[in-house]
């Protein structure tokens, strides 16, 4: 399960729990979004 208070951006905290919650992947070439377990990232 993702851990939201390791987000420390809010807005990476909205988009994390959106991709979460609609089962879908991220496009972001951002290496902390990459490195969060339970989400697919692609890019």
């Amino acid at each position: 399960m993702v851990d939201l208070k390791d987000i420390p951006e809010l807005h990476d905290k909205i988009i994390i729990s959106t991709a979460k919650y609609l089962n879908l992947p991220l496009i972001t070439k951002d290496k902390a979004l990459q490195n969060i377990q339970h989400i697919k990232t692609i890019w």
